[in-house]
């Protein structure tokens, strides 16, 4: 059986840095994709999988799971995907699995029981935002915790015998490298580990194979639709806007106007996982182009790579990505006019080459200036 690299994706943003590690692979057909969310834009990728003849997955395993609020639903619903997991591990041989799928509870199952059943697989995971060089309390399988025998054991019957109580220094335990844009930058958790940075160039390459234009098609959109934006606005999930939606639409509308002022043909994005809700009413702004949600923002970074002049979101993964993607294109961070703790959202975003603004006249500051 031949060893393969196995790419474990959960978002649009993963399945675009996925395809272009893929194809930057010297071993061609050797990259097998598993894909897992409980969200829309799993149906979405799968489309463009179907129509990419060029794709460079040889094997794609896509999981997408229900979302569950019933207690008992769910409870089966985290055994069952478990179990799939475990089977998938089990019936394939991997040189190397680069995961993008760490935060999570399954997450870890899934890497403990590859390493007790391939302990020669090499362990990658590649860093997903923020997350990984800001100041706020790590979550999930990554933080601190303390787990009591009883509550070990009920994990363990969720999400199986080889699963452990890992603290976040204890990454090594299942983790044989860290990839990311900014190793320099890491958070202090994860200085000690192996870590490696990632070249935006195969990413970059990806402009140059039919994905752009199979994507926005499958997405409704065009590469001429969006390829002469100059200003960007990343909106956050409208749950995770700190109870104060009204406020953030009030602000961020502010930076809008004064995007228009300057006569900058402007666009916004939802989030990815911002299904439905249009609460920033952009059907009554004809004046604004909406990039489709589904997307991975990082599309538009790779096709407008001469237009886009400046990329605006609070702690967006966008502006990392944009910084790292678009190094000529500013980058700004508006976190301060939006959050009551900034500090905690952000990395030190200086080491970025990423702005921060603190209102609208500091935006209009830098238009003038730019």
């Amino acid at each position: 059986m031949r060893e393969k690299t196995l790419y474990w994706t959960g978002t649009p943003r993963h399945f675009l840095m996925s395809a272009g590690m893929a194809l930057a692979d010297p071993r061609p057909s050797d990259s097998d994709l598993l894909l897992t969310s409980k969200y829309h834009y799993v149906k979405e990728i799968q489309k463009v999988l179907d129509e990419w003849v060029q794709s460079p997955f040889s094997f794609v395993k896509i999981i997408q799971e229900t979302i569950r609020t019933n207690a008992v639903s769910r409870l089966f619903q985290i055994i069952r995907s478990n179990a799939s997991y475990r089977k998938f591990a089990h019936g394939h041989r991997f040189r190397e699995i680069r995961s993008f799928q760490v935060h999570t509870h399954t997450a870890r199952a899934f890497l403990y029981d590859l390493k007790r059943h391939s302990p020669e697989t090499r362990r990658v995971m590649i860093e997903d935002g923020g997350l990984f060089y800001n100041t706020q309390p790590l979550y999930g399988d990554i933080a601190e915790e303390t787990y009591s025998r009883l509550k070990l054991l009920a994990a363990r019957v969720l999400y199986g015998r080889a699963w452990g109580a890992i603290k976040a220094n204890g990454l090594r335990e299942v983790i044989d490298e860290i990839h990311l844009i900014a190793p320099e930058l890491v958070r202090g958790e994860w200085v000690s580990h192996k870590l490696v940075k990632l070249s935006p160039d195969p990413v970059r390459r990806l402009a140059d194979t039919d994905l752009p234009g199979i994507y926005l098609r499958t997405a409704g959109s065009s590469v001429e639709k969006l390829a002469d934006i100059e200003f960007l606005i990343i909106l956050s999930k409208s749950d995770g806007v700190e109870n104060d939606l009204r406020g953030y639409v009030g602000r961020v509308n502010e930076l809008l106007r004064t995007a228009r002022k300057r006569g900058l043909r402007i666009a916004v994005k939802y989030h990815p996982k911002e299904e439905e809700s249009d609460y920033m009413v952009l059907a009554e702004k004809s004046w604004v182009t909406e990039i489709p949600r589904q997307l991975p923002i990082e599309l538009l970074f790779i096709i407008n790579t001469r237009n886009l002049k400046f990329v605006l979101g609070d702690a967006s993964t966008g502006i990392l990505s944009a910084s790292w993607l678009l190094p000529k294109c500013k980058s700004i961070s508006f976190a301060d006019m939006v959050s009551k703790r900034p500090e905690l959202m952000y990395p030190d975003y200086s080491g970025f080459g990423i702005d921060l603004i603190r209102s609208a006249h500091d935006l209009e500051e830098m238009l003038l200036n730019a």
